[in-house]
């Protein structure tokens, strides 16, 4: 059935359900709808109390959005997310595109998101911790929606001395597979440990130096 948007509903009843905070509010014309005690609270909710549909449905926008808060919430406890990696996760779970864009613009507003720092912080992690060159770096960036000015102006900030970074990075990939390294034959080490270099993204020159130094 539809409705114009300027009918007059009427609140038949407003119940609890279960243990957390959602109120269901039934009507006289439409399906019952479930919202926040908040909102409830909010708009004075109550029975016998009259509501038009357009702004029914504009409380149910609010609620939407507040749920899409709430998730986007979850995900960032676990760790940091770029803005495209939270737009991907809640088109997962369905939300409306105009949700998303104003849980994305509430996120960005109040610095939950911050791309910039994000997408800095990880770079660091990865030259750092996982002693990727540079090459690699940037393509885990692209991957994680960085766009290209962004990206070149993180490396060059991460690898100012680009050469002497990326040297260290691929002394310590070296030490950290040093085991593995010797597991092969001497005739396959220099081979290997090119592919390995190679995979953290370092560049051929400095792969080319790595070798010139390797007994």
């Amino acid at each position: 059935m539809k409705f114009d948007n300027d009918i007059i509903l009427t609140i038949m009843s407003v119940r609890k359900i279960g243990k957390g905070s959602k109120i269901q509010v039934n009507f006289d014309n439409i399906e019952p709808i479930n919202l926040s005690l908040d909102l409830v609270n909010r708009f004075r909710l109550e029975k016998g109390s009259q509501i038009s549909l357009s702004d029914l449905q504009e409380i149910i926008k609010l609620q939407k959005e507040m749920v899409a808060r709430q998730s986007a919430f979850g995900y960032l406890q676990r760790r940091p997310h770029s803005e495209l990696e939270m737009r991907r996760k809640l088109e997962k779970k369905n939300f409306e595109p105009s949700v998303i864009d104003n849980t994305i613009k509430f996120l960005k507003e109040y610095n939950y998101l911050d791309d910039y720092k994000y997408f800095e912080d990880y770079a660091r992690w990865l030259a750092e911790r996982h002693f990727l060159g540079r090459f690699r770096i940037e393509q885990e960036l692209a991957k994680r929606g960085a766009k290209k000015d962004i990206i070149l102006e993180i490396c060059n900030k991460i690898f100012r001395d680009n050469e002497t970074r990326e040297y260290e990075c691929a002394q310590k990939i070296l030490q950290k597979k040093q085991a593995a390294i010797n597991r092969k034959e001497p005739s396959k080490r220099k081979i290997y440990i090119y592919n390995m270099l190679s995979r953290y993204g370092i560049s051929n020159d400095i792969i080319h130096k790595i070798l010139d130094e390797y007994n």
